[in-house]
């Protein structure tokens, strides 16, 4: 199962947080509306206690709909930011029915299979840098 970070009641409405590559806390400056709702901030694979996983798109969205299917909702909300956003948009595109809404920001999608072979064969160097001490 994915590790995640939880704020706020489980009684209250809850809203998934998938942060950007490498970057945990995207959001932590939205934690103070933990007081209204229940936040849900996975480890995406690179970040935080997932950051030696192998980004698997296909394993992610997996992992993501057993986390959501473990709050026991029937629909919750979901904001991503950059590679998070283009993970939000896989889950609402899967089954829109589980959300009550979707923000989407900063989300870089590219249906050309060039350019995606182009950045997928960088990624491998990408993700060693995101490792190094400065």
């Amino acid at each position: 199962m994915l590790h995640y970070d939880e704020y706020g009641s489980i009684n209250n409405p809850t809203i998934l947080l998938l942060h950007g590559a490498g970057t945990l806390d995207t959001f932590c400056q939205q934690y103070d509306f933990a007081d209204r709702y229940h936040l849900i901030v996975p480890h995406l694979p690179g970040a935080g206690k997932a950051a030696n996983k192998i980004y698997d798109p296909k394993n992610t969205i997996k992992e993501l709909f057993a986390l959501i299917d473990s709050l026991h909702k029937e629909r919750i909300g979901v904001i991503g930011h950059s590679l998070g956003a283009q993970i939000a948009i896989m889950l609402v595109s899967r089954k829109p029915e589980r959300f009550h809404f979707a923000v989407f920001l900063s989300a870089w999608v590219n249906p050309r299979p060039k350019t995606i072979q182009m950045y997928c064969s960088a990624s491998e160097l990408s993700v060693k840098m995101l490792h190094w001490k400065w």
